[in-house]
């Protein structure tokens, strides 16, 4: 049975899909292809929107670029996949951090 894409229509009209997130550290990375060949098989493209890979793991640079040679495991999805650190997922200017920064310089005002 194929995952078939969403029926309903985004904020756009468009049809909505699904973001895949995973969080990845090397010991799980044969199960990392498992999932990968399994989106690659069994998704519809009009239903996956991004994979993010979240490295999670003591050696994030290693770990990152076995992530990067199994890239080709998604197939067709794979121009999908962003690998991100930790860290990225908190720096975001609209992120906790930013308005806890903002809230501690406004001196709780």
């Amino acid at each position: 049975m194929r995952a078939s894409a969403p029926t309903d229509a985004g904020p756009s009209g468009a049809p909505a899909t699904i973001d895949l997130v995973t969080v990845v550290f090397s010991a799980e990375l044969p199960l990392l292809v498992l999932q990968a060949r399994s989106i690659a098989r069994h998704v519809d493209a009009d239903a996956l929107g991004a994979v993010v890979l979240i490295v999670n793991d003591p050696d994030e640079a290693a770990c990152r670029r076995a992530l990067e040679g199994m890239l080709g495991e998604y197939g067709r999805f794979a121009d999908r996949v962003r690998i991100v650190s930790p860290s990225a997922l908190l720096e975001r200017p609209d992120g906790f951090r930013a308005r806890l920064r903002a809230a501690w310089t406004a001196g709780g005002r």
